[in-house]
């Protein structure tokens, strides 16, 4: 029992050695009726709420309104980054003859999910030397500043995509920004 809580003790003193001004949580809000405002502030506050020592900082694109960005700046230092759009690339299986691409909801799905790439922003700040980006539509339950450095010292870290293999959710990843990775 004793060596278990010096060597918890000890884990807490490096750990907590590691956490400094330059490490944060980052989410994203963008659009003007994304509704993704409220989750960040909410994400914002179970950050607060787990006692977490990481900086917060929400990445938002122009046209998000002042005062969304008002209402955010209690939980979020907020930093406005420009709008990275993604590129979709069709597998050679995905095809017209199987798929409606064309079709209205295909390209109501490529309209709002056109801003999801900005995520990758988080790669341009450079005053940090590590950030965990965590979606808006997420809380957190726990404390999880031991995601910086506890698991991987790895430049990005990122769970597997379930389908296909070869992606990764990027709802919750670990950085560390460059210019060299950010420009790709």
């Amino acid at each position: 029992m004793f060596r278990f809580i010096v060597i918890v003790a000890l884990f807490s003193v490096v750990f907590s050695w590691k956490i400094t001004k330059r490490n944060a949580a980052v989410t994203l809000v963008t659009g003007v009726d994304s509704g993704y405002n409220a989750g960040a502030i909410a994400l914002g506050q179970s950050l607060i709420d787990v006692g977490s020592k990481l900086r917060r900082i929400a990445m938002v694109t122009p046209e998000v309104p002042q005062q969304i960005r008002n209402s955010m700046s209690k939980e979020w230092e907020v930093r406005e980054v420009e709008p990275i759009a993604c590129i979709h690339k069709l597998g050679p299986l995905v095809t017209p003859d199987k798929y409606d691409l064309s079709g209205e909801q295909y390209q109501a799905g490529l309209k709002r999910w056109s801003k999801t790439c900005t995520k990758f922003a988080a790669w341009t700040l450079y005053d940090m030397d590590r950030v965990v980006f965590i979606d808006a539509d997420m809380l957190v339950l726990t404390p999880i500043d031991e995601v910086l450095y506890g698991y991987s010292n790895a430049s990005f870290v990122a769970a597997p995509e379930v389908f296909p293999p070869d992606n990764f959710n990027s709802g919750f990843i670990v950085l560390n920004p460059s210019k060299e990775q950010f420009e790709r």
